[in-house]
C-alpha cells in the first residue's frame, strides 16, 4: 500500500491492532505522512508552554505558560513528520513494547489521536473527550468523567481514577506521569500536565517515549524526553489498568556479539549465528531487493535500482557487522559493542527474512514475526 501523499488528511488508526503483523500494515497504510527532506531530529525543542489549567466548570485546558518548567525533547514527532525514518524507528519500538505489556489497546488510542493530529482547542471535544492533556489521558485510559490533572495523584492519593507508582522504572506502556508542581500562568492559574509514558527509548532507561497534548494549536505529539527533563513529575497508573503481562521493554543491554559465520549461499534469510560484514549482502529470492552492511555503519535495505528504502540509524558509526544472534537479536556491531538492534533478543531460533515484497522481518521460531521495518518495498 502506498504512502498517503505529503502532508495529506489522514484518517484514524485501524480500529483493531497490534496483532500479527497489524503494526507493520500501520506503518505502511495511509495513515502516515511523507515529510519532505531529511529526518526530522530535533536537537532541542522546548515546549516552556505546556499546561493543564483547572477551568472555572471543572473542566481542564492547556493553557501557554512562560512560566511553566521546560521540557526538553530530542525527538518530536507528529502529524507533520510520522513518515520520517526518526518517527518510524519511534513508533516501531513503542508498538513493540506496548505488546509485550499487555497494554497495545491503551496505547493504540493514544497512537490514533497522533495519526489523525487532534488538535488542542481550550473547550474542545474530540470522540467525546477534551483535547487537552488530561482529557487525552482520559480517552486513552476510557474514563467518560474525564478527571482534570488535579484529579490525579499527587494531588488526589486516593481518587478512583490512578494510584502513584514507586519510580519511574515501575512504567509501562500505558501508564503516566503528572507534574507535581502546579505553576501559576501569566493570568494567574494554576496549571499542572499529564503524559502518556509510550515505551523505553534507551537501553539504560534513561530516555522515554510520551505521548501528549501539548499546547493551544498545536496536534498530538510523541516525544522523546530524559529522566532528568522530566524530574518534576512522577509516574502514575490508572486504576482501572490491566496488570503488565511482562517487562515493559525488553531494552537490557545485547549479550556480547556472537562470532558469527557469513551468510551462506541462497535467498532471503540469514539464520541464527550468520552475518553480514562490510560489503556482504543478503538478497530477496525474486532478486529485487538488497540489505548490505555499508560502510558508513549503517544496515542498508535497497531495491534493484539501488534506491534506499530503508536503514539502520547509525551513519558515521563504527558500524561494521551485521549479526542475527541466536537468542532472537538481529545487531549491528561497532569495534566498541552494539550501536543499534532489534530488540528481539529472548527468542532463540528466530531468523531475518527479507521477503519478495521488500519487507524485512524478525520471525520468531514459529515463524511469527516480531520485529519488521515498515517499508513493504516502498
Amino acid at each position: 500500500m502506498p504512502y498517503a501523499s505529503p502532508l495529506a488528511p489522514v484518517g484514524p488508526a485501524p480500529a483493531s491492532c497490534w496483532h500479527d503483523r497489524c503494526f507493520g500494515e500501520l506503518m505502511t497504510a495511509t495513515t502516515w505522512h511523507r515529510a519532505a527532506g531529511a529526518l526530522s531530529f530535533v536537537a532541542v525543542v522546548s515546549s516552556s508552554a505546556i499546561g493543564c489549567s483547572q477551568g472555572a466548570d471543572g473542566e481542564t485546558e492547556e493553557v501557554a505558560s512562560s512560566e511553566s518548567s521546560a521540557l526538553h525533547s530530542s525527538l518530536k514527532c507528529d502529524v507533520s513528520n510520522l513518515g520520517t525514518q526518526a518517527c518510524r524507528d519511534a513508533l516501531t519500538s513503542v508498538g513493540l513494547q506496548a505488546y509485550a505489556a499487555g497494554r497495545s489497546e491503551i496505547v493504540e488510542r493514544g497512537l490514533g489521536w497522533l495519526n489523525v493530529g487532534v488538535i488542542y482547542k481550550g473547550h474542545g471535544s474530540y470522540q467525546g473527550y477534551r483535547t487537552d492533556c488530561s482529557g487525552f489521558i482520559s480517552m486513552c485510559w476510557q474514563y467518560g468523567a474525564n478527571p482534570g490533572t488535579a484529579l490525579f495523584p499527587p494531588f488526589d492519593k486516593t481518587g478512583p481514577y490512578a494510584v502513584a507508582l514507586g519510580s519511574f522504572d515501575d512504567l509501562v506502556p500505558g501508564d503516566a506521569v503528572n507534574r507535581r508542581t502546579r505553576i501559576k500562568n501569566r493570568e494567574g492559574v494554576a496549571v499542572g500536565h499529564v503524559m502518556l509514558f509510550a515505551g523505553w527509548a534507551s537501553f539504560d532507561r534513561q530516555e522515554m517515549f510520551f505521548i501528549h497534548e501539548s499546547a493551544p494549536g498545536r496536534p498530538t505529539a510523541l516525544i522523546r524526553a530524559s529522566r532528568r527533563s522530566i524530574g518534576d513529575f512522577i509516574p502514575i497508573r490508572a486504576s482501572n489498568a490491566p496488570a503488565p503481562i511482562a517487562p515493559a521493554a525488553d531494552l537490557d543491554p545485547p549479550p556480547a556479539p556472537e562470532p558469527g559465520t557469513p551468510a551462506q549461499p541462497g535467498c532471503g534469510k540469514l539464520m541464527a549465528g550468520q552475518s553480514l560484514g562490510i560489503g556482504e549482502g543478503l538478497k530477496s529470492c525474486d532478486g529485487r531487493f538488497t540489505l548490505s552492511q555499508q560502510s558508513d555503519g549503517r544496515l542498508v535495505l535497497s531495491d534493484d535500482g539501488e534506491r534506499e528504502l530503508w536503514s539502520t540509524p547509525t551513519a558515521g558509526s563504527d558500524g561494521r557487522t551485521t549479526v542475527m544472534q541466536g537468542d532472537g537479536n538481529l545487531v549491528v556491531y561497532g569495534t566498541s559493542g552494539a550501536n543499534w538492534s532489534s530488540q528481539t533478543h529472548n527468542h532463540p531460533g528466530a531468523w531475518l527474512a527479507l521477503n519478495d515484497d521488500g519487507s524485512l522481518v524478525v520471525d520468531d521460531a514459529n515463524g511469527k514475526p516480531i520485529w519488521w521495518d515498515g517499508t513493504g518495498g516502498r
